[in-house]
């Protein structure tokens, strides 16, 4: 006789311990302790982002360094510029990657606190000077001098189309928008599904996310900033640990469990305050073997509700990815750019919101996953995507190419830019095309991610008109609720015809 128990195997005085093959469901005081925890996580989810966008704002009103025309990296113990971005600035010598060691012979400290220490040292009446000593990426020393002036902070932005307000809004509206739809997520999954293990973490890593993360800080009311990012990573062992184990709490394959034991390192690395390379480096790895796990996962799933779900995931992490690639891109592109032209500094608002609205879709796939709402429609809502995705990269190949063709054009035969028509000439040349591409993409989608659709369309008036002459009613009602269950993947059905003017139920499952 045999019996297993939470990991535990006994059989005739031999003992043997294993790992548990599913996350538990929460009940008795495990619920009670997960609530207790929920209940005080949640008004910090909500009040963390708002004191924070309050804290930005005010910071963003009125800037430390921005009146000297510079900025400084974030993230890191030394003060280095990421770009000059005023006419003065640059004329005075300053550098992209110059670390500021003094200012006004006050000593800079290598230490996390080096840019709130500097910030005294900076507030001076409209034209004061400030001598700043820099140390260039060739190891050179040198002394600048730049002028402490309002209208330093408005010069980046005149002219691009983005005023200092705008941008303002821009970065808080991000935050405060992924925020409001983590906790939004949240409480729908806590509402629902709490007993359940992968519900109840992905809701309190939800809430764990929006009070740490998202530039949160407690730092005025006490808080060090160790124990927030302890609470960031571990909401992002609580993420992780319900995708290791997503859709059911199953651990499979089996080295998910290995994975799953893994986690307690990002509370490690949090602890002992390592550098944002690190943990960043260890939360990326950690979410490779997550995407690994949900990969390995769908591909041994036979078609039903769990592929379903697992499709809606897919579809919120691509959508997050690309999105996350373009906040990347455009923060590289800008800091190039921004030293050509200083407007783009102003442009470099934008990419850091897109990067907000990806972690956004990765929630929204996951909570509509976990509630199981439409999921006959993922395969429609992937293949539009797909589509229109496709469609846009076109267009815009379309009108890129074809403007530059008729510039080289203009150049040959016209001996100067032809300006303007350049451009018309692309739009009509993308306007044309996009009706056919429009066409032929969206055929090409159905095709590829509606495949059962597809085959109920073109496959049921064939059925149909075979079996109609020969069949009695009820093989040709059988045979047609066959196709349709496969088509839209139904759990039920009732098939009704009509009889004399009445309607009768003909068949149902």
């Amino acid at each position: 006789m045999a019996v297993a128990y939470w990991g535990v195997s006994t059989s005739e005085g031999r003992r043997r311990w294993r790992l548990p093959e599913r996350l538990p469901d929460l009940k008795g005081k495990w619920l009670t302790f997960y609530m207790i925890v929920w209940a005080i996580m949640l008004p910090l989810a909500i009040i963390g982002p708002v004191r924070s966008a309050h804290v930005l704002q005010g910071y963003m009103a009125k800037p430390a360094w921005a009146p000297y025309g510079i900025e400084i990296v974030s993230g890191t113990d030394e003060l280095l510029v990421s770009a000059p971005y005023t006419e003065e600035a640059r004329q005075a010598g300053v550098h992209r990657y110059d670390r500021i060691v003094e200012i006004d012979d006050w000593k800079v400290s290598q230490s996390a606190a080096a840019a709130t220490d500097a910030r005294l040292h900076l507030r001076k009446p409209e034209g004061a000077s400030t001598v700043f000593k820099l140390i260039g990426k060739d190891g050179g020393v040198r002394q600048v001098r730049l002028t402490f002036s309002r209208r330093h902070i408005e010069e980046p932005f005149r002219g691009s189309g983005i005023s200092l307000g705008s941008a303002v809004a821009i970065q808080i509206g991000g935050s405060l928008l992924n925020c409001l739809g983590f906790v939004a997520a949240a409480v729908l999954l806590f509402v629902r599904q709490r007993r359940q293990a992968v519900p109840a973490l992905l809701s309190l890593g939800f809430v764990m996310a929006s009070a740490s993360l998202f530039g949160a800080d407690w730092s005025d009311l006490g808080v060090s900033n160790t124990l927030v990012n302890f609470i960031g990573a571990l909401a992002f062992c609580l993420l992780f640990a319900a995708l290791l184990a997503f859709p059911d709490g199953r651990f499979f394959p089996r080295w998910v469990q290995i994975a799953v034991l893994a986690l307690p390192i990002l509370l490690i690395v949090a602890a002992a305050n390592a550098s944002p390379s690190v943990l960043l480096s260890a939360i990326g790895g950690f979410l490779v073997l997550a995407v690994f796990a949900l990969i390995s996962r769908y591909r041994r799933l036979s078609p039903g509700p769990m592929l379903q779900q697992m499709r809606w995931v897919f579809l919120g992490f691509l959508g997050g990815m690309a999105l996350f690639i373009l906040n990347i891109v455009g923060n590289l592109t800008a800091g190039q750019l921004q030293l050509v032209d200083a407007r783009w500094y102003a442009w470099g608002f934008l990419p850091p919101f897109l990067g907000d609205v990806g972690s956004l879709l990765i929630a929204v796939g996951l909570m509509v996953s976990v509630l199981k709402y439409r999921l006959y429609d993922a395969d429609a809502v992937i293949g539009r995507s797909a589509a229109y995705g496709i469609l846009t990269i076109g267009f815009v190949g379309l009108f890129a190419g074809s403007e530059k063709l008729a510039e080289l054009i203009g150049e040959r035969y016209f001996a100067h830019s032809i300006g303007i028509a350049a451009g018309a000439v692309g739009a009509a040349v993308a306007a044309a095309c996009i009706v056919p591409l429009h066409n032929r993409v969206h055929r090409w989608a159905e095709r590829r991610f509606q495949k059962p659709l597809i085959r109920l369309r073109e496959g049921l008036p064939e059925c149909v008109a075979d079996l109609r002459e020969s069949a009695p009613v009820e093989q040709l009602v059988a045979a047609v609720m066959t196709r349709i269950e496969a088509g839209v993947r139904s759990t039920r059905e009732a098939m009704l015809l009509t009889d004399k003017g009445r309607l009768e139920v003909a068949g149902k499952r």
